[in-house]
C-alpha cells in the first residue's frame, strides 16, 4: 500500500526536524491507512452481496443483506434465510431426511433391549 512506501520515506524526509516531527507524521500517516482500510472492508463487504447456490438443476442467485461487517457472516445469513443452511434441528428431523433418501434409521425405543436378548 502507498501508506508503507510513505512511512519508510518519512524518517528520511522529516528526521532533520526532530523526533517529535517524525512521530507526528508517522500517526498521521497511520490514521490514514486506519481509515482506509475501514472503508475498503466496508465497501467489500456492500459490493459482495450476490450469492449464487444450486437448486434442483439450476444455480439460483440472491441479494444479501449487508447487516453485518462480515461477507462470510452475510452469505451465512442469505443462505440460512433460503433455507440451505439448516442451523437447528432435532434427531427425528435428521431421521426424516435420512428416511427421504433411502437410509432407515432405528430409533432408540425401537432397538430391542438387550437385557431381553440374554
Amino acid at each position: 500500500m502507498a501508506c508503507d512506501e510513505v512511512l519508510h520515506d518519512i524518517k528520511v524526509k522529516y528526521g532533520k526536524f526532530g523526533e517529535e516531527v517524525v512521530k507526528i507524521q508517522m500517526q498521521m500517516v497511520n490514521d490514514i491507512r486506519s481509515k482506509s482500510l475501514e472503508d475498503l472492508e466496508s465497501q467489500i463487504v456492500s459490493s459482495f452481496r450476490k450469492v449464487a447456490y444450486p437448486e434442483n438443476d439450476e444455480v439460483r442467485i440472491v441479494t444479501a443483506q449487508s447487516s453485518s461487517k462480515s461477507v462470510v457472516e452475510n452469505v451465512y445469513s442469505a443462505l440460512v434465510g433460503n433455507g440451505k443452511i439448516v442451523d437447528e434441528f432435532d434427531f427425528d428431523w435428521l431421521v426424516d431426511l435420512l428416511k427421504d433418501v433411502g437410509i432407515n434409521i432405528l430409533r432408540p425405543e425401537a432397538t430391542p433391549s438387550r437385557r431381553s436378548s440374554q
